[in-house]
């Protein structure tokens, strides 16, 4: 706040009211251009701050997202190679086997963007330029998307353990569970190897898609068009 204080004597001419008057404008003037460039400081800091806290956020997500996808590419294999047994097994006529050993794991964390929801939810995106909050706006849509989908790839993958566990549930003993799958079994258990494999693509989708567009905003690209093709560019991969 600013305080102006009453002369200590009294003014006795028109000049002597004008020097008091123009000398209270310029030192409200000082005051309020100190004032204004404190808070551009402060504002500069404050947009430095969240610009780096925003790359090591995208540096996150691409690391993230680049493990989702090898993990991910490796657990599709596996599944696709499982579903071929089952189907296999119908046409023929013939037990069921067991599952092949599943994959090693590849640890993998789902990408997620908390510091960009900070600053959105408390109105610090505005120390970003136009152009910053568009790109990082592009990347949190397809981070909404990656963990949309996330909790349906966890929900498929419960379906499917669960038609496996029920598989061997008050089966008679012999060398496998599988060995005596009936017949809606082995359907029931394909039909939830096929939903999973499809979530597992989906939500492997969305991270490809985050992990291309954090690799062009990573090298500096703030144009839409730019970022939009980046994200595409694994979509050919097996």
């Amino acid at each position: 706040m600013l305080d102006v204080h009453p002369p200590h004597h009294s003014t006795n001419t028109w000049r002597d009211f004008f020097i008091h008057i123009a000398t209270i404008c310029v030192g409200l003037l000082i005051a309020i251009g100190l004032e204004q460039t404190v808070e551009a400081i402060h504002r500069a800091h404050e947009r430095r701050v969240l610009q780096k806290a925003l790359v090591r956020e995208s540096e996150q997500i691409l690391r993230d997202s680049t493990n989702v996808d090898t993990g991910e590419t490796v657990r599709l294999k596996w599944l696709r190679l499982y579903e071929s047994q089952v189907s296999d097994a119908v046409r023929d006529h013939r037990p069921l086997p067991p599952p092949s050993p599943r994959p090693a794991i590849v640890v993998w964390y789902t990408p997620d963007d908390p510091i960009y929801t900070a600053a959105k939810s408390s109105g610090k995106l505005d120390l970003l330029s136009d152009e910053d909050v568009v790109a990082y706006g592009e990347l949190a849509g397809l981070i909404d998307h990656v963990l949309k989908h996330y909790e349906l790839y966890g929900t498929a993958r419960t379906a499917l353990d669960t038609a496996t566990r029920r598989i061997s549930f008050s089966k008679p003993p012999g060398n496998s569970p599988f060995d005596h799958a009936t017949p809606d079994d082995m359907k029931n258990l394909y039909d939830k190897l096929v939903e999973y494999e499809q979530a597992v693509q989906t939500f492997r989708y969305w991270a490809r898609q985050a992990r291309g567009a954090a690799i062009a905003m990573l090298h500096g690209e703030r144009d839409l068009a730019r970022i939009n093709a980046a994200e595409r560019q694994f979509d050919n991969l097996p």
